[in-house]
C-alpha cells in the first residue's frame, strides 16, 4: 500500500497512472456503446492531452540525464555505450519536436503540426527499437526488470508505428482502437509494475 501511495508522490508515478488510465479507457470504449463509449474516449483524449502538456517540462530533466550518462562509461561494453548515446539523443530530440507541433496546433507557429507529430512518432519508435537492442544484450542474464522493459518497449513500438500516417509503414494507421488501447494498457501496466518493484527495492535497502 505504501509503495502504491508513493506512486502519486512523483512525476513519473503520476504519469504512469494517467497513461494507464488513458489507454485503458480507450480499450474499454471499444466494448461499450453510446454515451458511455463516448465518455471513455473523451477520458482518453483529455488524459493524453494532459500528458502532452506535462511533457513541456521534460526537456531539462532529460538533458540532465543525457549529460550524466555522457559517453556511457558505466556500461559493460562498447555496443551498449553507443546504443545508449543514440537512445539519449533520440529521446532528447523528441521533446522539442513535440513542442513545435503543439505550438503549431495553437497557431503560435505557422507550420504543419501533423508533420511534426509524425516525425516525433518516428523518433519515439526509433528510441524504442534502439532500447530493445540494448535490452537484448542484458536479457541474456534473464533479469526480470530488463524482460519487463523489453515487453514495454515492444508494446510502445507497436503504438508508435500505429500512429504514423495510414499505410506509410507496416500497420501504420491500421490498428483498431481496441488494439491501440490494449497495447497502451499493457505498456502502461508494465511501467506501473516496474515502478512498484523499484520503490519496494529502495524501501528494502534503506
Amino acid at each position: 500500500m505504501d509503495e502504491f501511495a508513493k506512486l502519486f508522490e512523483s512525476y513519473s508515478g503520476r504519469d504512469s497512472i494517467v497513461r494507464t488510465t488513458s489507454y485503458l479507457s480507450l480499450y474499454l470504449s471499444t466494448y461499450t456503446r453510446g454515451s458511455l463509449s463516448k465518455k471513455l474516449r473523451l477520458i482518453n483524449k483529455e488524459l493524453s492531452y494532459c500528458r502532452l502538456l506535462m511533457r513541456l517540462f521534460d526537456d531539462f530533466p532529460m538533458l540532465r540525464y543525457t549529460i550524466n550518462y555522457g559517453l556511457g562509461s558505466k556500461e559493460k561494453n562498447g555496443l551498449l555505450r553507443v546504443l545508449g548515446i543514440i537512445k539519449n539523443l533520440l529521446d532528447q530530440l523528441y521533446y522539442p519536436i513535440e513542442h513545435i507541433a503543439l505550438a503549431a496546433d495553437h497557431h503560435f507557429l505557422k507550420v504543419d503540426s501533423g508533420s511534426f507529430y509524425t516525425v516525433g512518432t518516428v523518433v519515439w519508435g526509433l528510441s524504442c527499437y534502439v532500447d530493445m537492442i540494448r535490452l537484448h544484450e542484458k536479457i541474456v542474464a534473464m533479469q526480470l526488470e530488463y524482460l519487463l522493459l523489453g515487453f514495454k518497449d515492444a508494446a510502445d513500438l507497436a503504438l508508435a508505428i500505429s500512429y504514423l500516417p495510414y499505410g506509410s509503414f507496416l500497420w501504420a494507421g491500421r490498428l483498431s482502437q481496441r488494439n491501440v488501447g490494449l497495447f497502451g494498457t499493457i505498456s502502461s501496466l508494465i511501467g506501473v509494475v516496474m515502478l512498484l518493484r523499484r520503490l519496494k527495492n529502495e524501501k528494502s535497502t534503506s
